[in-house]
């Protein structure tokens, strides 16, 4: 039976200290209160998760993001205040949990008024009562799907209110009171440390009996390796990226398995050639199908080959667990993060990953036996054999090259690396007319290509991945510097385009100019086209007045 969840902001992470005065400093009052409060919350049988344990932390902005994603049945935060006053106050959200936001609060309240004073309205929102950085409180607690109390505890910089957490024992009192209100709206009957009876109480149900075992824990270390992973698949299709070395080492920083984030990959992507009828292409960098929710939908675009995998190893830990990210949640190019969706702990093994299996109903997928089949792709890559015998390298001839430095080629698909001898690709490209812009060598990526029609491509490449462009040849060059005079002499003797139109006066003159040099010299470069022709036009003005 999964746990309840509290969430809980300890506010003002390192460098920022929050109010300061007395020799105190609001972060390290709120972390004393928060860890106290959590303590007690979890010695009730509660789960909860902050945002830091120390001076440094999680941002908000991530914090909140994966609060709202953990389904949990409260939260709060710890601050405290400064700039005039006296008192303990709290505030609620003012969203559609408002009615139950008040009733934590007022709940929270009652059990301050017996360690602290209260202001003249105690329990308020930013609406009644706004500060400079309301709107982004509001914003963050509104997000949560849970009644939310942000506490603010007392004035530091008052003398007489200091004296009520000036101790480290009695701001962990500010955390155990909290902890009681908390109990309270949830209908948890406190227990008595040292009362000689369970911490937890006694209406909480009993757990179910374990019926797991035998099932495959994504939370764990890989077992399959690199070596296993590649020669697995490069056998299926040679024609795969090199990206296990990232599968495993994203894994090992969240504490997921990699290998089976990679099985995953396998089929989700039809081994990484991204067949049967999918709409994703390898260029968007997504391995899992993450946002497809129905065949035909391209579903979401990640910047680089980690960034993708890093947001399905991301995504398998909110399945697998409840505890905090490692790394930020990662921003999609094209497409929401969607690991906010995710009910965090609902399938902690892989055989409850399809939600026909999952005892909840929740998971990855809706298609039957999902969980299994990853497994049985994860078993015949446990079952690959790689050499462990040394060979004696024996010098590889430097191939002629096929094509030569400055030739233009079609790069069929495939990853971009960053230099000639990389194994993981800085991203992936699809298909794009190319040209040879440096020379060819005989290393593992053998020629660097920059995209003539506007693909992306600008890196070195596998031989496998190139070959003759079979479409009509592009024009000759045509020499910037030349084209730039060539242009500003006909704007400045009023002469015409080769459509018989004007260049025009600005705007018009810009957006021709923007248009004419990503046609001449590729998208991309027409804001610089334009910039220098405008510069070579003002300069003729200025030598002729």
């Amino acid at each position: 039976m999964s746990k309840k969840i509290v969430v809980m902001e300890i506010g003002h992470r390192q460098p920022d200290p929050g109010a300061v005065s007395g020799g105190l400093r609001e972060t390290d009052l709120n972390l004393t209160a928060g860890l106290e409060c959590k303590r007690q919350l979890e010695r009730h049988g509660l789960t909860v998760f902050i945002n830091r344990t120390e001076w440094a932390g999680m941002s908000l902005t991530d914090f909140y993001a994966q609060a709202a994603g953990m389904n949990p049945v409260a939260g709060c935060a710890f601050h405290w205040n400064a700039g005039g006053g006296n008192g303990w106050e709290t505030y609620t959200q003012t969203s559609g949990m408002r009615a139950e936001s008040v009733k934590l609060n007022q709940a929270i309240a009652e059990e301050m008024k017996a360690i602290t004073v209260m202001r003249p309205t105690p329990v308020r929102n930013f609406d009644t009562h706004p500060t400079p950085n309301g709107a982004n409180i509001t914003r963050n607690i509104n997000s949560i799907p849970a009644p939310f109390a942000y506490l603010e505890n007392g004035f530091v910089d008052n003398a007489t209110d200091r004296a009520r957490f000036d101790t480290p024992e009695k701001q962990k009192q500010y955390g155990v009171q909290a902890a009681r209100g908390i109990l309270k709206y949830l209908v948890i009957a406190w227990v008595d440390e040292g009362s000689g009876g369970t911490d937890v109480p006694s209406n909480t149900p009993n757990p179910p009996a374990d019926n797991t075992s035998g099932l495959t824990s994504i939370a764990d270390k890989a077992v399959a390796t690199v070596e296993q992973m590649t020669a697995y698949i490069k056998r299926i299709n040679p024609n795969a990226p090199d990206l296990a070395a990232l599968f495993i080492s994203e894994g090992e920083i969240e504490g997921i398995r990699g290998d089976i984030a990679f099985a995953q990959s396998c089929l989700e992507t039809g081994n990484f050639a991204f067949s049967g009828g999918t709409a994703v292409t390898l260029d968007q960098n997504n391995f899992c199908g993450m946002g497809v929710v129905q065949l035909g939908v391209k579903g979401i675009s990640y910047k680089t080959p980690q960034d993708g995998i890093r947001a399905q190893i991301q995504h398998l830990k909110a399945y697998a667990n409840e505890l905090p990210l490692v790394n930020p949640i990662v921003i999609p190019t094209i497409g929401e993060a969607r690991f906010r969706f995710v009910q965090r702990g609902v399938a902690p093994y892989v055989e409850w990953l399809g939600q026909q299996e999952n005892p909840q109903g929740r998971g990855w997928a809706t298609g039957a036996g999902y969980g299994a089949k990853i497994l049985n792709i994860l078993s015949r890559i446990l079952e690959t054999t790689v050499s462990t015998t040394p060979s004696i390298p024996t010098p590889t001839p430097t191939p002629t090259a096929k094509f030569k430095e400055g030739e233009t080629v079609e790069f069929t698909g495939g990853g971009v690396y960053k230099t000639s001898v990389d194994t993981i690709p800085v991203h992936s490209r699809g298909k794009s007319r190319s040209k040879i812009t440096r020379p060819p060598n005989s290393n593992r990526n053998p020629y660097h290509l920059e995209s003539e029609d506007g693909g992306g491509v600008h890196g070195w490449v596998e031989a496998g991945d190139v070959q003759a462009f079979s479409g009509t040849a592009p024009a000759p060059a045509v020499d910037y510097t030349s084209e730039v005079n060539r242009i500003a002499a006909d704007i400045w003797a009023g002469r015409r385009t080769n459509n018989g139109q004007l260049w025009g006066n600005n705007p018009q003159r810009s957006q021709n100019l923007v248009a004419h040099g990503n046609k001449t010299f590729g998208n991309g470069k027409g804001t610089q086209f334009a910039t220098d022709v405008q510069n070579r036009v003002n300069a003729t003005d200025s030598s002729r007045k």
